[in-house]
């Protein structure tokens, strides 16, 4: 009797390590974690390479359409006949039509501004070009060149941003959105979703 009594003791305890290792990792892997980008280092390698930026921006921009764009090397696809830059246009926010590019200016802001991927919004009343600079879990970060030079939330255009802290935040009951100028048409951004 004795033994039975210690093995099921002994099963319920490795139960009970395990449902908390479980929970732990639920909670890691859904983007619990805690994670701040160093907006410094960002926002002076981006005024260093202004003009890349801006170069960049404006090709991208001229595609007249919703595009993102990435490399092979930060952001892996399935077409395995496309190594290096590429471009997917965006429709109804999905990746579609994704083709090789070759682009100097894309190349070289992928390269050196710590920028991972790049995606441009043109409509009516604006056009934006993000670099993004990385993110982890529900928190994204980097900046935008806004054509308008006007701060923008960039999940949605038509919201409207309050000022404050020398920038602009948008807050609703899920996202919390900042964003401030660091040169003419360039902003700073975070997210968290």
């Amino acid at each position: 009797m004795t033994k039975k009594m210690s093995k099921h003791s002994y099963i319920n305890r490795v139960a009970a390590i395990v449902s908390i290792l479980a929970i732990i990792l639920i909670f890691v892997s859904c983007g619990f974690e805690t994670y701040t980008p160093d907006r410094g280092k960002i926002i002076s390698v981006c005024i260093d390479n202004r003009q890349k930026l801006i170069k960049c921006a404006e090709e991208v921009l001229a595609y007249k359409s919703d595009v993102y764009i990435s490399s092979t090397d930060k952001y892996p696809i399935e077409d395995k006949t496309i190594n290096g830059l590429y471009r997917a246009d965006v429709v109804d926010g999905k990746n579609k039509n994704i083709s090789a590019i070759d682009s100097e200016n894309v190349r070289t802001v992928l390269e050196t501004c710590g920028v991972v991927s790049i995606a441009a919004n043109s409509g009516k009343n604006y056009s934006v070009c993000e670099f993004s600079c990385g993110g982890s879990g529900r928190y994204y970060f980097g900046v935008y060149y806004s054509v308008t030079d006007v701060p923008v939330f960039l999940s949605d255009f038509s919201v409207e941003l309050i000022k404050s802290d020398g920038g602009f935040i948008y807050k609703s009951s899920d996202v919390t959105y900042y964003t401030e100028k660091i040169a003419d048409k360039l902003y700073y951004y975070e997210a968290t979703y």
